[in-house]
């Protein structure tokens, strides 16, 4: 099994999982990020923390018999 903190450290493993060396998988880490935070903040602003108390989940329950 592979390790990510491995990965991450062995240029020919990442290459391998990746096919990008460690500067070109930092880049994309940079624009990913950039980009997991915009659609992070817009998401907090459409469904605010309080909005799962407002509207909790409810269970359906199986209503059919078991024979």
């Amino acid at each position: 099994m592979l390790n990510i903190n491995r990965v991450l450290k062995e240029d020919r493993l990442l290459r391998a999982l990746t096919g990008l060396n460690r500067k070109a998988f930092d880049e994309l880490l940079q624009a990913f990020s950039a980009l997991l935070d915009f659609e992070a903040s817009l998401l907090s602003e459409e469904f605010p923390p309080y909005w799962r108390e407002v509207n909790p989940r409810e269970r359906l329950w199986n209503k059919s018999k078991k024979n």
